[in-house]
């Protein structure tokens, strides 16, 4: 009997070791910050990004990318993502301008497989005489909007303005802040020592430090932010409204834990004022929502919308909006 019982720990010590030398050779290691090992560099036309190579993907080394392992920015005269200058609105261009963040700007993302260029290129195809130009700024929110609008596509004269609404512009929120904010706390000397220790203690303070830092970014949620963006879109309507062009706002879901999305209520929130008002809108959340979050990401640690996001965004748009450049008098089709 005695040796039957020292068989389980015996049975137990193998299992254990059998899973560490397996983690080891899988080369299992925590993920690093979003911004560790990138490199930036600035070239004339633009600006070039070059990823982690710990955490990139093939996508960024395909055989269509100029810089294998990087993505290019391009910088054009107006200082937006397009790759060519742009002029003076003639009578026979039908001109779109997105605005919004680094959602809607397509960090990460080859400029080739943003919405926006997937759409020019589609149109023009067609055989149309289209710019869709991407006046996006990464970091922006509300206030760098309002800077945009004011300075910027007010002399662009836009048949149709697009608004990309991200959650962190009413919220205090990083799309990063998941990953990165994770709190030590399983300081276990055995984790120097032990992979596999060292991936379950990990794993758990990743679940934990996701769960503090989501309640975080809810509590930031008050009426103040909710009246500040209730006034923005006040003021869209005035803007679009002076520049004669049709407004149409898409909001962004945070590419994080979508298959049980924790922000819900405050895409309703959004979506309520939008419809209040009026204002013609998408929400993306119901296109993504019950998805694996990894699937849309750039790298395995940055939760920006990557190109199979773009391609939903694009999927979308080129439909709602495809009767309007072909028939200047046709309406979208969806209504808040």
């Amino acid at each position: 009997m005695l040796k039957k019982l020292l068989l389980i720990p015996t049975a137990l010590f193998v299992v254990f070791l059998a899973c560490e030398v397996g983690i080891r050779l899988y080369g299992w290691a925590p993920l690093p910050p979003t911004y560790a090992g990138k490199s930036y560099s600035s070239l004339p036309n633009g600006r070039l990004e070059c990823m982690n190579p710990e955490v990139s993907r093939p996508y960024f080394s395909g055989a269509g990318n100029n810089n294998p392992g990087c993505v290019f920015y391009s910088i054009n005269n107006l200082g937006f993502r397009n790759n060519y200058s742009i002029g003076p609105k003639t009578s026979d261009l039908k001109r779109i301008v997105v605005v919004g963040d680094s959602f809607t700007y397509g960090f990460g993302v080859l400029e080739e497989d943003t919405f926006e260029s997937k759409l020019e290129e589609m149109w023009k195809l067609e055989g149309l005489k289209v710019e869709v130009i991407n006046s996006a700024e990464p970091a922006a929110a509300l206030p760098e909007y309002r800077r945009i609008l004011n300075e910027k596509v007010s002399g662009l004269s836009p048949d149709i303005l697009i608004v990309g609404i991200n959650l962190n512009d009413i919220m205090t929120f990083n799309s990063s802040l998941i990953i990165e904010k994770i709190s030590r706390n399983y300081d276990w000397k055995i984790r120097k020592v032990s992979k596999l220790v060292d991936f379950f203690c990990y794993t758990m303070e990743r679940r934990e430090s996701s769960e503090e830092n989501i309640k975080t970014i809810l509590n930031s949620l008050n009426p103040e932010r909710l009246a500040a963006f209730e006034t923005f879109v006040k003021e869209l309507k005035v803007f679009s409204a002076a520049q004669k062009s049709e407004l149409f706002v898409i909001v962004h879901p945070i590419f994080f834990n979508l298959e049980n999305y924790n922000f819900t209520s405050v895409h309703e929130e959004v979506d309520s004022i939008l419809r209040n008002e009026g204002v013609a809108f998408h929400d993306f959340l119901e296109d993504f929502k019950g998805k694996k979050s990894e699937d849309y990401w750039i790298t395995l640690n940055d939760q920006h919308p990557n190109e199979k996001a773009h391609q939903v965004y694009f999927d979308f748009l080129f439909k709602e909006f495809g009767p309007k450049i072909r028939h200047p008098n046709t309406l979208p089709t969806e209504k808040p």
